[in-house]
């Protein structure tokens, strides 16, 4: 694009959006702007604050009768010309105090046609955005190439790269990647400081965020106000920050994280910037997406494999037993033989039954609703045979849950009981901090094999190694978590913590 005198201009002055708030002769006006900007006029019936406050606004141009309220203005946009004939001395002292604020005079008459009033204008906005953090669009390409050509075991690196790349090119002290959680708390993930800028914190509570509940719908936060006014006043003050952006990276329909970037001063970062910092953050949130989807696929790809090996290794044996018995019925009639065969068949089925139910829990919960667990476990221990066992169960709470899946994982873990600790074992299910355990007096678990109990296919018994597989399934689904311990007399103890019991 070329200057109104023939010469070459910035990328950063195009990509600038000035709103033109002149009253006399705003159409001439802003077609001699729109050869290097893009321009908005004010319509009659609009308020200047109400536009500015849609974000997108680089510079105000504005004759005196538009700036009468200088501080909500220098809140909303961080670049004003006053384009005036006569200046009032306010005006001129609110120019010379105010960063990105200037005065060009023009004459009284209203402007008709473009003239040397216009060319200063037009000039002293070339000026004021050449050189700046107007544009930071390399850069964001440079990032983008950064993560898309990221392998799996360098998307942390990139990112890490990425953010020191915009933090410079933004001018920035920090430049900084949050996760929000359901903790309400955004976690610093990844980050960039300035050489002798300070370190951002680890974490901030929702209500300390600058203006959190903008990000929290969608939108782009842009701050940029001495660190003792609000939002959040306390926290920038603490760290710093005067000038703040803070741009939403939304991963299916979600805030995930939160892509932000502050320096101490108070001029703000232009809408082009914010606008170009937004893209930055969806190119993040694609990449974590991409990343996220690549390991869950692993994750599929691994537990297909172990499939595979329980159903050739664990189905192979009994189907030896059933054919090399089969022959022998066949020939001596021997009941033995033929009980050999049954036991073996039933084996079978009950492996393909814990395959089956364990692709099933690998899917979605169904309907939840307000689940008395004691209740659970009473259903369960009634679906397992278990006739010389001893269950002691205790009053536990009420969680939300499925109880259909929940009665499967009881199931599970009381065969567990009886497959390891005999026919007349005890189990004890009682209530713990923040959920609940099952124990048993059995011989318990080595702790070297504590974590490995859970994969599918291990087992050191007649198992199937495939219960316990099922209980992590059903437990971690319903957003819980489970470990394998030791109970006091030294039996195995399976504890499940996370719940959220409901108050009584």
């Amino acid at each position: 694009m070329q200057s109104r005198d023939g010469q070459g201009m910035q990328s950063s002055a195009a990509s600038a959006t000035v709103l033109c708030a002149v009253a006399d002769g705003a159409e001439p006006v802003a077609s001699a702007l729109d050869d290097g900007f893009r321009v908005r006029t004010l319509g009659p019936d609009s308020d200047v604050l109400d536009v500015l406050d849609g974000g997108d606004i680089d510079c105000l141009v504005a004759d005196e009768h538009v700036l009468s309220n200088i501080e909500a203005i220098s809140e909303h946009v961080g670049h004003v010309i006053v384009f005036s004939g006569s200046v009032a001395p306010r005006l001129s002292q609110a120019a010379a105090r105010r960063s990105g604020w200037d005065v060009v005079y023009r004459d009284a008459a209203p402007v008709e046609t473009p003239g040397t009033e216009v060319d200063r204008l037009h000039e002293r906005l070339e000026t004021m955005f050449q050189g700046s953090t107007e544009d930071i669009g390399d850069t964001v390409l440079e990032v983008a190439r950064l993560l898309m050509s990221a392998a799996p075991d360098e998307v942390d690196t990139r990112i890490e790269w990425g953010l020191e790349s915009l933090g410079e090119a933004l001018d920035a002290d920090r430049c900084v990647l949050y996760a929000y959680g359901e903790d309400d708390r955004f976690s610093r993930v990844s980050g960039w400081q300035r050489t002798g800028a300070a370190s951002p914190p680890d974490a901030v509570p929702v209500e300390q965020f600058p203006d959190a509940d903008t990000l929290l719908q969608f939108s782009t936060v842009s701050v940029a106000a001495p660190p003792s006014e609000p939002p959040a006043a306390e926290y920038r003050s603490r760290h710093d920050i005067g000038t703040f952006v803070a741009v939403p990276v939304v991963i299916d329909w979600e805030l995930e994280y939160v892509l932000a970037a502050c320096r101490s001063g108070t001029e703000p970062w232009p809408a082009s910037v914010q606008r170009q910092l937004r893209t930055a953050g969806e190119l993040v949130g694609h990449t974590l997406r991409r990343h996220r989807r690549r390991n869950e696929i692993e994750r599929k790809n691994e537990r297909l494999e172990r499939f595979a090996s329980v159903i050739s290794h664990d189905l192979q044996n009994p189907l030896n037993v059933i054919l090399g018995y089969a022959d022998l019925a066949m020939e001596s009639r021997d009941p033995d033989d033929i009980e050999r065969i049954a036991t073996a068949a039933e084996r079978m089925e009950t492996i393909l039954e814990e395959l089956q139910t364990l692709v099933q829990e690998s899917r979605a919960l169904g309907e939840t609703e307000p689940v008395a667990i004691s209740t659970v476990v009473e259903r369960a221990r009634s679906s397992v045979a278990m006739p010389k066992a001893t269950v002691d169960i205790e009053e536990i709470g009420v969680a939300e849950a499925d109880p259909g899946r929940l009665r499967q994982a009881f199931e599970n873990l009381l065969r567990n009981a009886v497959e390891h600790a005999g026919p007349d074992v005890t189990v004890r299910v009682v209530p713990i901090n923040g959920g609940f355990a099952v124990e048993d007096d059995g011989p318990g678990i080595h702790p070297d094999k504590r974590e490995a109990v859970f994969e599918e296919g291990h087992t050191d018994g007649d198992g199937t190694g495939l219960g316990l597989s099922i209980v992590r399934t059903v437990v971690e689904a319903h957003g819980w978590s489970v470990t394998a311990t030791d109970a006091e007399d030294g039996g195995a103890r399976f504890e499940v913590t996370d719940v959220d019991f409901h108050e009584p």
